[in-house]
């Protein structure tokens, strides 16, 4: 199947995609959230960009793939094959990796935030400034990887030792926080060792939320610890004018 075929189908309506070959494809920036990729092959493809929030990717090839930058929330990525993929600054909050082989995989400013590393191999994998809050690396191998100035409260390692229990006292850090209409939602991103690399980083989180046709309505820089990265209206302390 080519690349066209494949977003046509997806365009139709079509979500089941199992063992589908699309290696070294171009899918920058596509949305595939739901499709089933379970056995799929995207060795070398391009999902830069790419929304896979709640896809299906279990046993699926995605050796040497670029998702920089991709959204991957809630994604079963169990028993993938992801050597050497690129993960920078990729949402993976809650996605589910057990057992998944990501030796050498760049997650570094990654937001994998409660994601479940349990049992895999993450030997070498980049992780520098990732958000780590309350990620699972029970039984997880960690050999070699670079954990320098990674968020990581709440992390139960791979001894089963929780790193910076949450009811510890606050560590804070610099996050963006943005306010968004229809929903009426506020974020955060970060953490940020200092106010000048969250500012750097504010653009590329404004993108990406205004390309799913939400309106941002408020952006700011604070220095604190947020308890969750995603406050909905009902939650919001914050007034609507």
């Amino acid at each position: 199947m080519n690349t066209n075929d494949f977003l046509s189908q997806y365009a139709a309506g079509q979500r089941n995609f199992r063992e589908v070959i699309l290696m070294a494809e171009n899918l920058n920036q596509v949305n595939l959230s739901y499709a089933n990729l379970s056995g799929a092959n995207l060795s070398g493809a391009n999902l830069a960009k790419a929304n896979l929030s709640y896809a299906n990717l279990n046993h699926a090839c995605l050796n040497s793939a670029r998702l920089q930058g991709a959204k991957l929330i809630h994604a079963d990525l169990r028993q993938a094959v992801m050597n050497n993929t690129i993960l920078s600054y990729a949402n993976l909050c809650g996605v589910d990796l057990r057992n998944t082989n990501l030796g050498n995989v760049n997650l570094s400013s990654a937001n994998l935030t409660g994601a479940n590393f349990s049992g895999a191999n993450l030997n070498e994998a980049n992780l520098t400034q990732a958000n780590l809050t309350a990620v699972n690396l029970t039984n997880a191998k960690i050999n070699g990887a670079n954990l320098s100035h990674a968020y990581m409260r709440g992390v139960i390692m791979p001894d089963g030792i929780i790193h910076s229990p949450l009811n510890d006292p606050l560590e804070l850090a610099w996050w963006v926080e943005i306010v968004t209409d229809r929903p009426y939602c506020k974020y955060y991103f970060g953490p940020f060792e200092t106010a000048y690399s969250a500012q750097e980083s504010q653009p590329g989180y404004i993108e990406d939320i205004e390309q799913e046709g939400t309106p941002v309505i408020a952006v700011d820089i604070n220095l604190c610890h947020p308890w969750e990265m995603t406050i909905f209206e009902e939650n919001l302390s914050i007034i609507k004018e």
